[in-house]
């Protein structure tokens, strides 16, 4: 009932034939990619801006496209509900760490289309939703080297917190345990001069560490 009339008009007539959730949801979603345009530079609306999304002028972003869907899925008797978050993001330079941008900022709908709980739909045309994971170039690795700088001096430096802490104990103890296991399983007959030196600078090295 909360759903506006026109909206509630325009479901039924692109939906009427057809009874099954899923089917209604996929009539939707390719409604929306085969006739609508995605911009990021929606039209000025007049009156309520879903209704002239879907009336008038066909063409906006993913907050429009989600909220009209979920609407029209709601008209049908089909529980539905706005997600609005980020989806993907760049891999980082130095880490394992995704990068999320403004440009993964994203809307869909999650709908309940066989009463076992909420599943994703992204009724977005193709064009308009963020890609899962971006790989740079080389040359936009390099023109981003700063600020993956400034992210570790942040996070490793500034943000070094009790978690991060206990995370380098751990690995100073997991480093200990490791070169205990080597001296036990160490036989004279297989010593390598440059690896024995190697091992005591790297001992050295985490004891540093340890200290610090």
């Amino acid at each position: 009932a909360s759903v506006p009339e026109e909206i509630r008009a325009y479901a039924w007539k692109l939906t009427q034939d057809l009874k099954d959730p899923r089917a209604i949801a996929d009539r939707i979603e390719e409604h929306f990619r085969k006739d609508f345009v995605y911009t990021l530079d929606a039209p000025q609306p007049q009156g309520d801006p879903l209704v002239h999304f879907l009336l008038r002028s066909r063409a906006g972003h993913c907050e429009y496209f989600a909220s009209a869907a979920a609407m029209m899925l709601a008209a049908r008797g089909i529980s539905a509900r706005l997600v609005t978050g980020s989806y993907g993001g760049e891999a980082g330079l130095f880490s394992d760490a995704i990068i999320v941008r403004g440009g993964n900022l994203h809307a869909w709908v999650e709908v309940n289309l066989d009463g076992r709980g909420f599943s994703v739909m992204d009724p977005t045309p193709p064009s308009g939703i963020p890609a899962a994971t971006t790989r740079l170039s080389l040359w936009d690795r390099v023109t981003n080297l700063g600020r993956e700088m400034e992210f570790f001096y942040d996070r490793r430096i500034l943000g070094f917190d009790a978690l991060d802490q206990g995370q380098f104990l751990e690995s100073v103890r997991h480093a200990f345990g490791s070169f205990g296991d080597a001296i036990r399983s160490w036989r004279p007959a297989r010593v390598n001069p440059r690896k024995l030196l190697l091992a005591g600078a790297g001992l050295g090295l985490v004891m540093y560490l340890a200290y610090l």
